[in-house]
């Protein structure tokens, strides 16, 4: 990933990102309590998973452990930009998109899921906040409360766990480099026992991957 404008890396690329490098990978995998052997598979769509004509769009994150694809987890993955002139602004950019973020959520729900996650990647550019220091050119107090607010009124279904990753830019360096990371669990995942025919669908995408 090599642009040097954190808040301009597309929101599927951040998303493969997160998932497969390091550190935010070992982040996500002991926050998420992802098996070390899972399986990750992106943008898998969602009528390769069930047969109802309502599903649009796609599971952006599915990781299934190879030896228990019944406890597989179901990911949906929006982004926020904190652009460097959102700290004059005080407005978080892309808020209005979580909502349809938590409609593809309900959407996992539907399809029965052992364990399902909203995960809000708060992407911050502080490369200007030259008068802080590097560990504290992240987004504001008040900046998160107004992302948290949003996302406790947007009816993420209640069986979802939400978590909140700030990345921040504090040099002119990619994320890659010299990025920050910040892990913020707002609510846990319900574990439920698995639709068979969602395993079922698993398996069959697993032999096409």
């Amino acid at each position: 990933m090599d642009l040097h404008t954190a808040t301009l890396i597309p929101e599927s690329e951040l998303c493969r990102w997160a998932f497969t490098s390091y550190p935010t990978q070992e982040f996500l995998y002991r926050n998420l309590n992802l098996p070390s052997d899972s399986r990750i598979l992106f943008e898998v769509p969602l009528t390769d998973l069930g047969e109802e004509v309502s599903l649009e769009g796609d599971c952006d994150v599915l990781a299934v452990d190879p030896a228990r694809p019944d406890l597989s987890i179901g990911f949906q993955c929006k982004r926020v930009k904190v652009k460097s002139t959102t700290f004059q602004t005080h407005r978080v950019g892309k808020l209005h998109e979580l909502a349809r973020g938590a409609i593809q959520v309900g959407q996992l729900a539907k399809l029965g899921f052992h364990r399902i996650y909203f995960l809000v990647f708060m992407v911050v550019d502080g490369r200007q906040q030259h008068e802080l220091n590097f560990a504290a050119r992240g987004a504001t107090a008040p900046l998160v409360h107004q992302l948290d607010d949003t996302i406790a009124q947007i009816g993420v279904p209640e069986s979802a766990g939400i978590s909140r990753i700030e990345l921040t830019q504090p040099i002119d360096e990619p994320l890659g480099k010299a990025g920050g990371i910040a892990f913020k669990r707002l609510r846990a995942a319900e574990p439920r026992n698995q639709a068979p025919e969602l395993t079922r669908a698993i398996l069959r995408v697993l032999d096409h991957y």
